[in-house]
């Protein structure tokens, strides 16, 4: 929402002296946009109050049953109230004040309802022009009424609070009795997950140890092993060998046999494709020759055919086309001689037409104009008259008028005096209650103030015994963090170790058995090792992650008791 779209028939600023402590507005940027003030420029200024109004010009007529259809319709809650044009423009300006105060709650921030003073003003008349004063008593009683049920409200909200604030301060030391066991429960629970943990890790320890052993022992038996299953694989392979030379012998000597064979069938194959060549050369030059004889005597025959049937076709077609010509143009001479009878016809016709329609619009003219002209003279005839008659009435309720006019003021006068002595008493009587009202408030807000400081000090005995609470916990958990250092030391030792010991394995096995093994076990030696490898990791795994939830326990746990206080 910007400034530029909203229009205020009043914002002003003021600095009201009042006990109450209240947000200082410095110099607002606005600036005026099409305004129709003397102040187009605002100078630096501070402020603690806003003013805003709307200002209704047009007078709000209302009938005496207005109030009374509005009333009905709020207590029926009515989903199409009955609105006259009077309480529609009064709910447009209330609408307008509500865009105005939202405006000013955004544009300034940490600015609260009782900063703001919203003024609606306007003139108010009946259905007869002239205001009642029996309307004007009727909303002084309203609001004399409503604020008696104001100050009702106020003395059993007071009341409320007051009964609010002891449940508090029950509910208070009840979850205060609470905490403190609670926190007893948590320090024994910790203990016992601490002590819990410390077994788990010895029984990983262990656990990892003894499958340190037990692959020693698997490699040192899969070795002895492979060096006895590698020496039947050498046995079985050299009895292979020697069964293969025999059959590459015995197929080397088919072989020979064979391409022999087929060199022989090759030569006789070659001499058959030259003879057959030859007889087919002499076969088709035969039948070219004959074919080409044939075709010259029959190129001969549809020659001559083909010139006679051309010079009998020409023949026809020039005396058939001759014949057709001198057809047409006799047929064309005939049509032209017709056309040019019925066109002369024609116009002989036209002619006597054109000449009777125009004499006849000419009479026709001639009527419609005396018509219009005697009409005319009728009409200003009726209007003078009307015109005299309608002044001289004119002039008779001009007088009239004056002389209700006049009766009416002298009773308004004597009417207004005596309410502004109502309306004087009625203030007087607001004031009274609101100075009521503001002793209530003093009152309200010492009890408040002394609550608040209550409340502050049982605060700040609850922080000081969960810091003596944390102080513990954090001895504890510096303990069983040097522990998990240690812990962590002694683990990346022994992973040292074990990889100086693994690597020295692999190149003690790679160097005796690299050139003895098979490719297949050398597969199988390579997958248990990584099968190996994997288990380690996973262990490994296993202690961070146990690591992770001692730390994360630790942390719930101190999160848990900074909400709770």
């Amino acid at each position: 929402m910007k400034p530029q779209q909203l229009e205020f028939d009043i914002l002003g600023f003021a600095f009201e002296h009042t006990k109450e402590k209240r947000r200082i507005i410095e110099s607002p940027n606005i600036e005026p946009a099409n305004t129709t003030s003397s102040c187009n420029y605002l100078g630096s200024f501070k402020a603690n109050t806003i003013i805003c109004g709307e200002v209704t010009t047009s007078t709000l007529t209302f009938n005496n049953n207005d109030f009374l259809l509005l009333e009905m319709n709020i207590s029926s809650n009515s989903s199409n109230p009955q609105t006259t044009q009077a309480t529609f423009k009064l709910l447009n300006k209330l609408i307008q004040l509500e865009h105005c105060m939202a405006f000013i709650l955004k544009y300034y921030k940490n600015i609260t309802l009782e900063q703001i003073i919203a003024v609606l003003f306007g003139r108010f008349v009946d259905a007869h022009r002239h205001r009642t004063p029996e309307q004007f008593y009727d909303m002084i009683q309203e609001l004399t009424n409503k604020q008696r049920h104001i100050d009702r409200d106020h003395a059993d909200k007071i009341q409320r609070y007051e009964n609010e604030l002891k449940s508090v301060h029950l509910r208070c030391e009840s979850s205060i009795d609470f905490l403190h066991k609670e926190n007893d429960i948590l320090k024994n629970k910790s203990t016992k997950t601490i002590d819990d943990l410390e077994n788990k890790l010895s029984k990983i320890t262990e656990h990892f140890h003894n499958v340190e052993k037990s692959f020693e022992q698997k490699l040192n038996e899969q070795q002895i092993i492979y060096h006895n299953n590698i020496k039947q694989y050498e046995n079985d392979y050299e009895k292979r060998l020697q069964i293969l030379k025999q059959e590459l012998k015995e197929q080397n000597n088919k072989s020979l046999l064979s391409i022999q064979h087929n060199q022989q069938i090759q030569n006789e194959l070659r001499q058959q494709k030259h003879q057959i060549k030859i007889d087919l050369e002499n076969q088709i030059q035969e039948i070219n020759n004959k074919t080409r004889e044939n075709e010259q005597i029959l190129i001969n025959k549809l020659k001559h055919e083909y010139e006679q049937a051309n010079q009998q076709d020409q023949e026809k077609l020039r005396e058939n086309f001759n014949k057709e010509i001198d057809e047409i143009k006799r047929k064309y001479e005939q049509i032209i001689e017709r056309k040019d009878e019925k066109i002369k016809n024609d116009l002989q016709k036209f002619n006597q037409l054109s000449v009777e329609t125009k004499h006849t619009h000419e009479i026709e003219k001639q009527q419609i104009i005396n018509e219009y002209e005697q009409f005319i003279q009728k009409l200003e005839n009726n209007y003078t008259q009307k015109a005299d008659e309608y002044e001289k009435r004119i002039e008779v309720l001009i007088s009239k008028t004056h002389e209700q006019l006049k009766t009416m003021e002298d009773e308004f006068e004597v009417r207004h005096g005596n309410q502004q002595l109502i309306i004087s008493d009625q203030h007087k009587i607001i004031q009274a209650y609101k100075d009521e009202e503001h002793h209530a408030k003093i009152v309200y807000e010492k009890q408040c103030k002394m609550l608040s400081e209550q409340s502050i000090r049982e605060k700040n005995e609850i922080k000081t015994q969960f810091d003596i609470c944390m102080k513990n916990l954090e001895k504890n958990f510096n303990i069983l963090a040097s522990k998990k250092e240690q812990l962590e030391r002694k683990l990346s030792y022994l992973k040292e170790q074990h990889k100086h010991e693994m690597i020295e394995c692999r190149l003690s096995y790679e160097n005796n058995i690299k050139g003895l093994l098979s490719n297949d076990v050398r597969l199988d030696l390579e997958n248990t090792i990584q099968s190996l490898k994997q288990q380690v990791i996973y262990l490994q795994q296993r202690t961070a992650f146990l690591q992770q939830e001692l730390e994360q326990y630790i942390e719930i746990y101190g999160h848990r008791l900074s909400s709770q206080q």
